[in-house]
């Protein structure tokens, strides 16, 4: 299957790299422009399922733009409501505050490119490593999928690797224990890191568990 297209358009080439607002790109091609007219040029040349937009391009008209997508979409993060009213209007745009963006951005997004459903936690994650030498490492979840677990460490881990996670989802009985593959890291300003680990053996009880979680049937004691 084609890894799908995301195109980043900001004048602020640092926005999208902010811990909050760091675009999730799993199975994705991400590009990115300075411009609205770079924008337009990059869609004459490629099929896009995605744009999302720091604030108003000056040089382009949202009519422009979302005709120029074709049957993808387009998200506007503003920091300014009156400026992005015709935004509002125009077919396939939708605008998301520059106040909740994070948020917004991993809901919109998770719903374009149909990428699994994640949900807020904080837990303690047990992440198993064999080099250099065997040794265990300790973090806090970020999020969680039916498909992996994003965990924030001070510790490093290496991408690609294959790791054995182990976590307690809230409300459940049992820790669920898996292997993983390292599939992403994102350094914060705080000096932590964040690994995005993606499951390679869930068993059918842990599924169960995840899928219970996330469908909100499981509370915590």
């Amino acid at each position: 299957m084609s890894r799908k297209v995301v195109l980043l358009v900001s004048t602020d080439p640092k926005f999208f790299e902010l811990p909050d607002n760091a675009f999730q790109s799993r199975g994705c091609e991400i590009f990115t422009a300075m411009t609205g007219s770079g924008a337009l040029e990059f869609l004459e040349a490629n099929r896009t399922a995605l744009v999302i937009l720091h604030g108003v391009p000056a040089d382009t008209q949202a009519e422009s733009l979302a005709g120029a997508i074709g049957d993808g979409e387009v998200i506007l993060v503003s920091e300014d409501p009156e400026a992005s009213q015709s935004w509002v209007n125009a077919t396939g745009i939708q605008v998301v505050s520059a106040a909740n963006s994070a948020k917004a951005l991993l809901k919109a997004s998770t719903r374009v490119l149909g990428m699994p459903e994640r949900k807020y936690v904080s837990i303690l994650v047990q992440v198993r490593v064999t080099r250099p030498k065997p040794t265990t490492i300790f973090g806090k979840s970020r999020d969680l999928s039916q498909t992996g677990i994003l965990v924030e460490t001070s510790q490093m881990l290496v991408v690609h690797d294959v790791v054995t996670v182990s976590f307690l989802v809230p409300g459940a009985e049992r820790m669920i224990q898996a292997s993983a593959v390292v599939m992403r890291e994102v350094k914060r300003a705080d000096g932590s890191r964040r690994y995005g680990l993606q499951f390679q053996s869930l068993s059918g009880e842990d599924e169960a568990i995840v899928t219970a979680f996330l469908g909100g049937k499981l509370e915590a004691e």
